[in-house]
């Protein structure tokens, strides 16, 4: 256990930092997505400003300055060990257009310019009243005219519940000074009152406690300490998050899972008890949260006076990039006009339908994942695949299926933008150059998505080879592996989203 270093105040996240990583749904490409989704215009992405408030040690932007060469990209964080963190591999990609800046949140003004998209994530719920008026204020005064801003936050009701365990935990746990053993005894007291809690064992409170520690179980120490431990923890229902939001001039645009704002994903029964109960858009999200119980928020906020339109129309997708990869439940594909399918995503959530171009454009996309097809693209080669003619019809039809499989399912994705990264090595392929660096100390890497993959160490080793400049031979030399090897280690980085040519 490490020394207890209480004598001297510490800031928490200095002493336990974060693991930082990208955050898939954050990408800004995802937020001016939706933004065209819903009919506004959207900011430039290959020429964007961004603030990430809270960024640790840059692992959600960096990727960005990496993909986005004319971007300008900042971070703000209060710890100095993550900044500096960070900066170790700004230096090493040798990037110029992101900027890791160790400061106090409150110093952020308009000296800093404008941004067009402000992302605040595993902040807000954490912080200071003060502070969390800042973050509005932030995203209200900076934001160009057509940015967004991402905030993320605890949410009630799921938190009622959460905030228990928070409580029983912290009761315990800060009776100690030394941050590591405050994670130790919040574990076991957790796991005390779980094996020993007196009553039914199918009792409400026993199933939480079960609940709760199951999920805990899983996470790392720093979302223990900084989630369960810490001083501030304030959950909100979203009602009241627009209600602050709207006093500062934004206003609500979105989720960044498009999906999550359909209430028919709730059931023809719960859908329709809903919608007797909302007026509107805030109230249809709110009464959705109260009938799942929600936990977690993420919310896309803009400048008000911007109406968005919620009535998803086809010809939004058309000049859009899609991708998306599933398995048919029971090969093979059946394309005959009115037989239902039933494909499988990768999470293994299903898609049932009865329409050969739907059936024959999941059957291209996942040939094709994880890399993203035009849309006109995508419907040519449905239609061949059918042997059918392209009409404006088929358009249509397409259009629309796409629309409905993305909210309700995660089946497929729609891009502004055309994949960053390619399916089809060339003859002395090239690695992300993000990935090579990071592979050289951790098996944990970032891919062309915004995710991050794992690699064994035999991976490690190889994709430091793809420099762009050595053959299938001269890596299998390099690595004293087999071709058949590097090829097949070549082949499953493709389909990882880690080779960019």
């Amino acid at each position: 256990m490490p020394p207890d270093t209480s004598s001297s105040p510490v800031n928490p996240y200095d002493a336990v930092p974060y693991t930082s990583r990208p955050f898939p749904q954050t990408h800004p490409a995802r937020l001016a997505t939706i933004a065209r989704l819903f009919s506004l215009p959207a900011p430039e992405l290959s020429t964007m400003r961004v603030l990430e408030i809270g960024c640790a040690a840059g692992g959600n932007i960096i990727p960005l300055a990496y993909s986005y060469p004319q971007a300008q990209i900042v971070g703000v964080d209060y710890s100095r060990v993550q900044i500096d963190d960070g900066q170790q591999l700004v230096d090493a990609l040798r990037l110029e257009n992101v900027e890791l800046r160790h400061a106090d949140l409150m110093e952020v003004d308009a000296s800093w310019g404008e941004f067009d998209f402000v992302i605040c994530h595993g902040v807000y719920s954490w912080v200071a009243p003060e502070l969390q008026a800042k973050i509005l204020s932030i995203a209200a005064e900076q934001l160009t005219p057509h940015g967004i801003a991402y905030v993320s936050y605890n949410a009630y009701p799921g938190w009622h519940m959460r905030g228990v365990v928070r409580q029983m935990m912290r009761y315990h746990a800060l009776r100690f000074s030394n941050p590591h053993q405050r994670i130790a005894e919040a574990r076991r007291v957790l796991d005390l009152v779980t094996k020993h809690a007196i009553g039914a064992k199918d009792s409400a409170y026993n199933l939480l406690i079960q609940q709760e520690a199951d999920l805990l179980a899983k996470c790392d120490d720093h979302y223990i300490f900084h989630e369960h431990l810490e001083d501030y923890c304030e959950p909100l229902y979203f009602h009241e998050f627009v209600g602050r939001a709207r006093e500062h001039g934004l206003d609500y645009l979105g989720d960044p899972r498009i999906g999550w704002m359909s209430p028919t994903n709730f059931g023809t029964a719960a859908h329709q008890a809903i919608k007797t109960l909302a007026r509107d858009a805030i109230e249809l999200e709110q009464f959705m949260d109260f009938f799942s119980n929600r936990t977690f928020r993420e919310t896309l906020l803009h400048r008000a006076g911007r109406k968005p339109n919620y009535e998803l129309q086809p010809n939004l997708v058309w000049p859009m990039y899609i991708s998306g990869g599933g398995r048919v439940q029971e090969p093979p594909v059946d394309f005959t006009k009115g037989v239902q399918t039933t494909f499988l995503s990768r999470s293994g959530n299903p898609v049932t339908t009865p329409m050969p171009l739907l059936k024959a454009a999941i059957v291209e996309l996942t040939e094709h994942w994880p890399a993203a097809m035009p849309f006109d693209e995508l419907l040519a080669a449905s239609c061949r695949r059918l042997g059918i003619e392209v009409t404006d019809h088929e358009r249509t039809l397409l259009g629309r299926a796409i629309l409905l499989v993305l909210t309700t399912s995660d089946m497929v994705e729609v891009s502004l933008e055309p994949s960053k990264f390619t399916i089809s090595p060339g003859e002395k392929p090239l690695a992300s150059a993000l990935a090579r660096m990071q592979a050289k100390s951790d098996p944990i890497v970032t891919t062309g998505r915004h995710e991050v993959t794992r690699l064994a160490p035999a991976e490690q080793h190889a994709i430091q080879a793809l420099n762009g400049t050595n053959s299938l031979a001269d890596v299998a030399r390099l690595t004293k592996a087999a071709k058949d090897v590097v090829r097949g280690q070549i082949e499953c980085f493709a389909r990882l989203a880690l080779i960019v040519s």
